[in-house]
């Protein structure tokens, strides 16, 4: 047993983890002075510090800090010596976060996580290891969530060909793939259960992005004042760019407005109002718009700002602040993109 811990967060997709990582990015200095360091290699190898999402830099992320990255026989860019180095040997804690851990479910190829190297980088730093995972309750959400992701890129793919798949067939493409992939999850967490100290945390479907992020930061054992957001923080700019942007898209259905002025307007508020993150929204169809809430206004604010959750229970005796979404914030940004596709 070590007196350090390396933490490993798996936060698959939809349980906030691409905000928690920002959270942990903007309160470097706070978790420092606690003695926990959060192994950063997204913003310290990315030209733009505001912008974790890049192609690039995900790409560098995944192919090699979860690949041989840790091995003490890789040489990329000195990786592992730069990670050793920066590290504080007054710290207690150490964490490393990615929201798509491809290496573990890899459903388009991507290097395994290499968990060799990673207990033997542990090892250097004096370190146990602990594995948080994060889970949607229901697993019909990684299933249909990976389907849909195989579905798209099939249609992708269609579009050169001769012959194009019927819709069935493509659906039971996709099914085949996915139900492949989940299985193979489930393997995988089987095998890290037996090998590290792993925690599985089930996500309730309706709670809010940012009730999730006070639970990472009470289950990674962060400061209280971790995780005390308002509007002026780009994790609050992102949150109600996002329903603005939904509210805006039903909107734009409605009236029957072009592909062309709504795309508009998401990049308009990619520039201006989510801290230069990719907001993590299609242009969907009318029907799939139209089932995320009953009318263009009410139904996802209620989504977005419900606290009455069992999950947030445990946060808000632990003293964090919970993220409460700005309805008249979300209405400026609202009629600022009408006036823009007008």
């Amino acid at each position: 047993m070590h007196d350090r811990i390396l933490w490993l967060h798996f936060g698959i997709q939809k349980t906030g983890s691409s905000s928690f990582q920002f959270l942990l990015q903007k309160q470097r200095q706070l978790l420092l002075d606690a003695g926990i360091v959060y192994l950063d290699p997204y913003f310290s190898l990315t030209p733009n510090p505001w912008y974790a999402e890049s192609v690039t830099s995900r790409a560098f992320f995944e192919a090699k800090t979860f690949g041989k990255i840790w091995d003490d026989r890789s040489h990329v860019f000195g990786f592992r010596d730069y990670l050793l180095g920066s590290i504080p040997s007054s710290s207690k804690h150490l964490i490393l976060s990615n929201e798509n851990f491809y290496p573990i479910i890899s459903p388009q190829g991507q290097p395994r996580f290499d968990f060799n190297a990673l207990e033997r980088f542990a090892g250097d730093l004096g370190a146990d290891i602990r594995i948080v995972l994060y889970l949607r309750r229901q697993d019909e959400h990684l299933i249909s969530y990976y389907q849909e992701r195989v579905k798209a890129s099939f249609r992708l793919n269609n579009a050169s060909r001769d012959f194009l798949a019927l819709p069935a067939e493509i659906d039971a493409y996709a099914s085949i793939v996915t139900r492949t992939n989940y299985y193979d999850f489930v393997a995988q967490i089987s095998m890290l259960q037996q090998r590290f100290a792993v925690e599985i945390k089930l996500m309730e479907d309706e709670i809010s992005e940012f009730g999730l992020m006070a639970s990472h930061c009470s289950a990674f054992q962060l400061p209280a004042a971790c995780a005390q957001l308002d509007a002026s923080k780009n994790v609050g700019l992102e949150a109600h760019a996002t329903v603005a942007l939904r509210r805006y898209l039903a909107y734009g259905h409605e009236h029957g407005m072009s592909q062309q002025k709504m795309l508009k307007a998401k990049n308009y508020l990619f520039r201006h109002h989510a801290g230069g993150r990719k907001l993590d929204i299609q242009l969907s169809t009318k029907d799939q718009i139209m089932a995320l809430h009953d009318s263009a206004n009410q139904h996802l604010l209620k989504m977005c700002g419900k606290q009455e959750s069992a999950l947030l229970a445990p946060a808000r005796q632990s003293g964090l602040t919970v993220f409460e979404i700005d309805t008249e914030r979300v209405d400026e940004l609202f009629h600022q993109l009408r006036n823009l596709t007008v």
